[in-house]
């Protein structure tokens, strides 16, 4: 599939839907390749903002080449991911929310905080560090729309305090 916008050609064919964390890193390089290929960067990475103060003719300008980036997002993600971004208005903003929901290196991505969660130990700090650790994941698996339920956070404080320093 080819999204032809005025002057802007972008290629999607080829380029695999995102479905979540698993194809994020190849989603993610072959949508942003082929965006600054286009001329795309500066709005893919929120560098060129709406010019508010600019001419009609630059802000229609600005908002089709948004709307494009927008375009070749949404048509490249599944309709489950679409429900990430179903409130954002630019495609910066778009990017930095799956870049956030589904980004493995970030430490605010949902797999990142999964693996971060499961991989809690007791540690030398003690008991009580291990559960604060615990209970700031789970804020922010929260604020990133993914919650965990308490009990389940108290579940895995429990596990992590069976071992040799318990007497389990």
């Amino acid at each position: 599939t080819t999204i032809e916008v005025t002057n802007y050609l972008v290629q999607t064919k080829g380029i695999e839907k995102l479905t979540g964390p698993e194809n994020y890193a190849i989603w993610a390089k072959d949508v942003r390749v082929n965006l600054i290929s286009a001329g795309f960067k500066t709005l893919l990475e929120g560098t060129l903002l709406f010019p508010s103060s600019g001419t009609d003719e630059e802000k229609e300008e600005w908002e089709m080449k948004d709307s494009a980036c927008q375009s070749v997002i949404l048509s490249t993600i599944t309709n489950d991911v679409k429900r990430n971004v179903a409130t954002t208005s630019t495609a910066a903003d778009m990017w930095n929310v799956l870049k956030n929901a589904y980004g493995i290196t970030s430490e605010w991505s949902l797999p990142g905080l999964t693996n971060e969660y499961w991989e809690v130990q007791i540690t030398d700090k003690g008991a009580l560090d291990t559960i604060k650790r615990l209970q700031t994941i789970a804020v922010k698996m929260a604020e990133i729309g993914s919650p965990i339920p308490p009990e389940h956070v108290v579940a895995r404080a429990l596990h992590c305090l069976k071992g040799d320093a318990y007497g389990t």
